[in-house]
């Protein structure tokens, strides 16, 4: 798995990359587009020389679990690039006497699956300020702030958020204790199923039986529990041992259901956190992860971590400003279910300017003649 300062031509498994003229990367101030250049990635790529401190930006916004930046190591590039990933800064630098291509020069990993904006500028008052391209996840979406919406009703507007809680499962010290139950398909010597459910990193967490390669690990609430997304985190000498293949389950009292399947899923790096959510409405008392291959190892499956999470969905009042479309706007595509419970209701109404651009689109129902009891924009 390539890291930070690795130059990588072409995407990952499990990743994919967004040239930097994709349409949704707004580019503030003056910038230069390159085309033709075969170093880059799609040949193409945006710089501006400095001359003194500047404001030129770039911003993108995007949904997913991690996010790599792509440019080039060279020693005519500046010395300091500020990453704002929702509102945490961090910075790389890309001066360096290596001069390549292709580089990853940033990597932001295990963030909550959604929607993440990302902001670029410097402090460097000379030198090149650039970009080649972006990886997202596989499954991801680099999206336009403009592919928002908000709900209107009386002339108030509305978001609609989902949220994962904590883990539901509580840090295990056995299969029984503190509470729920641990099991597992087999273990070897000491790598018990709880041992999947302690929140310790250690070297393997659970592993099945020797030469026994599937396998199926479960953890038992004490009461029914709606969960929609699990992670799983590799130990710190994971090999090949990892799920490769794997379905993840709700027992119904009779028999397991599916609730998510996943195939050909890239090998885990050391201490590697990934996370899978899904649609679910049911409540079940039982869960488990069914695993039909792993990564290629001849000895065991193991799995360092498995955790477990419920899914709040919020309601918030909020203005019609531009900071709070582009904040707390739902994105085109996303479905609303109306039978939904709402965990909150919150205002996060302020003081500010409305938006002066753009469209709005009205359409009234009659709920009396046609009950509605999912809304989408597409």
């Amino acid at each position: 798995m390539a890291t930070v300062g690795d130059q990588l031509l072409n995407p990952e498994s499990g990743w994919q990359r967004v040239d930097d003229a994709n349409k949704s990367i707004k580019y503030n101030g003056n910038w230069l587009s390159v085309t033709g250049d075969p170093n880059t990635y799609a040949g193409t790529a945006h710089y501006f020389t400095l001359s003194g401190a500047t404001t030129n930006s770039i911003e993108f916004y995007f949904y997913g679990t991690k996010l790599r930046i792509i440019d080039m190591y060279w020693s005519n590039r500046v010395n300091n690039v500020t990453v704002e990933l929702d509102g945490v800064i961090s910075s790389y630098n890309p001066n360096n006497s290596t001069n390549k291509y292709r580089v990853i020069v940033f990597e932001r990993l295990n963030l909550q699956y959604g929607f993440h904006k990302v902001k670029l500028t410097t402090t460097s008052t000379s030198n090149n300020f650039s970009l080649d391209a972006i990886d997202i996840d596989s499954n991801g979406e680099i999206v336009s702030g403009l592919n928002k919406f908000l709900i209107s009703f009386e002339d108030k507007h509305y978001s609609v958020t989902n949220k994962y809680k904590d883990n539901a499962i509580p840090a295990m010290t056995s299969n029984t204790s503190p509470n729920g139950i641990a099991d597992a398909s087999s273990f070897y010597t000491t790598f018990y199923p709880w041992k999947a459910f302690d929140r310790i990193v250690d070297q393997n967490g659970w592993v099945t039986a020797s030469g026994v390669l599937v396998g199926w690990l479960s953890y038992e609430f004490p009461s029914t529990v709606t969960i929609t997304g699990y992670s799983i985190k590799s130990g710190t000498t994971p090999a090949n041992r990892l799920p490769k293949n794997w379905t993840f389950e709700g027992w119904d009292g009779v028999k397991w259901i599916v609730l998510d399947s996943r195939v050909n899923q890239p090998n885990f790096a050391a201490e590697e956190f990934r996370f899978y959510g899904f649609k679910n409405k049911i409540a079940y008392k039982k869960y488990r992860i069914n695993v039909t291959a792993n990564q290629g190892a001849g000895d065991f499956l193991s799995i360092g971590d498995l955790g477990m999470y419920e899914l709040d969905k919020y309601i918030s009042s909020v203005d019609n400003s531009e900071t709070s479309f582009l904040e707390h706007g739902m994105n085109k595509g996303m479905i609303i279910d109306l039978e939904d419970e709402f965990s909150e209701r919150r205002s996060l109404v302020k003081d500010s300017e409305k938006i002066g651009l753009g469209k709005v689109f009205k359409q009234k129902i009659d709920t009396s003649k046609t009950p509605i009891k999912r809304a989408s924009i597409t």
